[in-house]
C-alpha cells in the first residue's frame, strides 16, 4: 500500500506506480578523453492518470528510492 498522504494532484488518488522519465545527453569530452553524462532532467508521471507530478508532491517517495 502506498505511503499515506502521497496523492496525485491531478487525479487525487494514491498512485501505486510513478513513472520516472530521465532525459539527459551523453557527449564525448575531448579534454577528459571519454564519454560523459551531461546534466539533464527527470519527469515523474502518475501511473494512474499519466499526468506529470511535481517532485514536491512525492518528496517522501523520492527519498525512499534515493532519487532526491
Amino acid at each position: 500500500m502506498p505511503e499515506p498522504n502521497v496523492e496525485c494532484p491531478s487525479c487525487g488518488k494514491e498512485p501505486t506506480e510513478i513513472y520516472a522519465v530521465h532525459n539527459y545527453s551523453i557527449k564525448y569530452d575531448y579534454e577528459q578523453g571519454q564519454w560523459v553524462k551531461e546534466t539533464g532532467e527527470v519527469i515523474y508521471v502518475c501511473g494512474l492518470c499519466l499526468q506529470e507530478i511535481d517532485t514536491r508532491d512525492i518528496e517522501s517517495v523520492l527519498k525512499q528510492v534515493d532519487e532526491l
